[in-house]
């Protein structure tokens, strides 16, 4: 898993954006994207999705969904 933190040179990247996430995900590597301002004002809520990730992540994978 891959937890991503985007700033405003994310909209200036798409291009390698898109192909390293094709990467990424060809190698079954689950990516996570926060935007910076949503990390700095909720770092809780933030905090909780990734455990909501992570937890289904690895139900999947003991369940070979993935």
């Amino acid at each position: 898993m891959v937890s991503e933190l985007d700033s405003y040179i994310h909209g200036k990247q798409r291009d390698y954006d898109q192909i390293r996430t094709e990467i990424l995900e060809f190698k079954n590597i689950l990516i996570v994207r926060f935007e910076n301002a949503e990390i700095m004002e909720n770092l809780d809520h933030s905090l909780n999705q990734l455990k909501v990730v992570i937890t289904k992540r690895k139900n999947d994978l003991e369940n070979d969904k993935i």
